[in-house]
């Protein structure tokens, strides 16, 4: 997912909790990662290769692909924990409340509407 899309999401997130607000509505944003599932099957090896996916010898070329498991983890995380009550418009990812990326320049962030 490229960050222009990763960034409307949040926003819409941050909106869309904002919109639900007075009828109890909580939106958040998550990432579930990168995830190598049975949909594939459908694809040749070397079609894989090409995107990316797979390494020459058959093998995830990214560690941090995940497994479906992993990948299912962050959701089901997201939609039942209590750590993200009063955490409205958040950005949850690794079955975490995502950090504020300190590293970029000030110009790059919007406090007003991350958390």
């Amino acid at each position: 997912m490229s960050l222009a899309l990763r960034t409307m999401y949040a926003l819409f997130a941050v909106h869309l909790d904002r919109l639900g607000e007075q009828e109890g509505i909580q939106a958040v944003f998550l990432h579930r990662g990168k995830i190598l599932t049975p949909l594939q099957r459908h694809l040749r090896q070397h079609e894989m290769t090409a995107a990316g996916g797979l390494d020459v010898n058959g093998k995830p070329a990214d560690p941090t692909f995940k497994t479906t498991q992993q990948g299912a983890a962050n959701q089901i995380w997201t939609a039942t924990s209590s750590q993200l009550e009063g955490m409205e418009g958040s950005y949850c990812e690794g079955c975490k409340i995502a950090s504020l990326d300190e590293s970029e320049p000030p110009s790059y962030r919007c406090p007003a509407l991350c958390r």
